[in-house]
């Protein structure tokens, strides 16, 4: 299905960049990840939700697009994307679309009233059950249609967090941090269950591990033995001993499997500073920056010379990217590498308001010396001199 070579050697140099930079080991440039999203079939949202065709077709159009237009860093990938609570309609939710043709799916009620219930719930079949069987199959169309040539996300599984929060509801999820703890851990160990589930069927359906981005929605690729993603959006909503005691435990089943990669929260960030107290220790984050961007500076310390931060910006205009990626060096830079992960809407590009070469080659200028600011000659993450 492809009308376009992949240059595969060039990719496989971006990838060793990658590899490079989640090790902190020194480089000559921060990578700066430009995405021109493409869509000259016109086509919603809900277009692309209901037929994997379509959805394949816009993803191999961008892959084109951004090779064309973008002159390094860009690694291709394929985002297979049915929204992120396939899970909870698996588990019996009614998902509810809204009237707007580009609204993503959210799910209708609850699963149990009380959390006291967790006891009763019984495990998604991801071959069987809701969206799911779906999703697996736009899996394989996409690998199997590129001839696992371009790597593809795993589902949006939303994280144990936001599961439970649909099982349960928000009060009674939050309350029974204080008022039930054992029924929160169960509930948060059965979401875990399931993510795990759909995961192992996901990868079987991408033909293993080494054919996904991460085990989640992330369309960044990850390098090999840190594949591991969780989503934990509700922690920016409690406080660190809860992140502790709750987020924590559960996550790690996912990193300990599928290796230490980065755990997603759009912000903000109350509990960045256990961020990465998993085990195994986490390699990052990935952010959104408009909601996490106040925090950046307090990333220093818990991040120093070990944690990579991934934000993600929609272009405004090169002037609003040139400045927001100003603010992230100046935030982090000498102590943490952030990669900015930018996408860009085509028809801004066809309308003449982002020369993406250009933006590219000033960002990178940025980036070479955030590069130099990291790694002074004789310099390391650790130190310098010795």
């Amino acid at each position: 299905m492809l009308d376009f070579d992949l240059p595969t050697a060039e990719i496989e140099k971006r990838k060793q960049l990658i590899r490079d930079v989640w090790e902190y080991k020194k480089v000559d440039h921060i990578p700066v990840m430009l995405t021109v999203n493409s869509n000259p079939y016109g086509y919603t949202v809900h277009d692309e939700l209901f037929s994997k065709e379509k959805q394949l077709q816009l993803r191999l159009a961008t892959i084109k697009r951004t090779l064309e237009l973008v002159p390094d860093d860009y690694i291709p990938s394929m985002w297979a994307n049915v929204g992120c609570v396939a899970i909870e309609n698996a588990l019996g939710l009614e998902l509810y679309y809204g009237q707007s043709t580009d609204q993503m799916p959210y799910v209708r009620g609850h699963v149990l009233e009380r959390i006291e219930d967790v006891y009763t719930l019984k495990p998604v079949d991801p071959y069987r059950d809701g969206l799911l069987p779906e999703f697996l199959d736009r899996v394989h169309y996409f690998v199997e249609q590129t001839d696992h040539q371009i790597p593809v996300t795993c589902l949006d599984m939303n994280g144990p967090m936001a599961i439970a929060m649909d099982i349960v509801g928000s009060e009674p999820l939050l309350a029974g941090m204080y008022t039930h703890p054992d029924e929160v851990k169960v509930l948060l160990d059965f979401a875990m269950d399931n993510i795990l589930a759909v995961t192992e069927a996901c990868l079987e359906a991408a033909g293993g591990l080494e054919y996904v981005t991460s085990t989640d929605f992330v369309w960044e690729w990850f390098p090999e033995g840190k594949k591991g993603h969780v989503s934990d959006d509700l922690c920016a909503m409690y406080k660190p001993e809860f992140f502790k005691e709750f987020s924590i435990p559960v996550n790690n089943r996912a990193f300990e499997r599928y290796g230490p990669g980065t755990l997603h929260n759009c912000g903000p960030n109350p509990c960045l500073g256990y961020y990465l107290e998993h085990t195994p220790r986490i390699s990052g984050v990935d952010l959104d920056f408009k909601c996490s961007r106040k925090d950046l500076p307090k990333f220093r310390e818990p991040f120093r010379g070990r944690g990579i931060i991934y934000l993600f910006l929609e272009y405004a205009s090169y002037d609003q990217v040139i400045a927001d990626y100003g603010t992230i060096i100046e935030s982090l830079a000498p102590d943490v590498i952030a990669i900015p992960s930018i996408s860009i809407p085509e028809e801004r590009v066809n309308a003449g308001e982002c020369d993406v070469k250009r933006l590219y080659e000033d960002l990178f200028k940025m980036s070479t010396d955030y590069a130099h600011r990291m790694w002074p000659t004789g310099c390391g993450p650790t130190g310098c001199g010795g």
